[in-house]
């Protein structure tokens, strides 16, 4: 079973190869924040990363919601394809 480290770790290294500034949201004053935000020329967007099939939590997903009612994207990868999409 592949893990999500097997995923976020490949993304990351393209991500940087593509020129985004990525860090880990490794703890913050709010729960549930997405694993990974990302920043390149004016653009941000938070990627939460699960093993294949794997859906993100309740308070997850609402964590989620709060931060695209700041207009700021959150996207579930659970394929490294969909975080080299996200991440051109």
């Amino acid at each position: 079973m592949t893990r999500e480290i097997e995923i976020e770790r490949p993304a990351c290294e393209y991500a940087e190869r593509r020129g985004w500034f990525e860090a880990k949201i490794a703890s913050s004053n709010k729960n549930a924040m997405p694993d990974r935000i990302f920043h390149r020329r004016g653009y941000t967007m938070y990627i939460e990363f699960k093993r294949p099939g794997e859906e993100p939590t309740p308070q997850q997903c609402k964590r989620h919601r709060e931060i695209r009612k700041h207009g700021i994207p959150v996207h579930v990868c659970d394929n490294l394809e969909l975080a080299y999409e996200l991440l051109r």
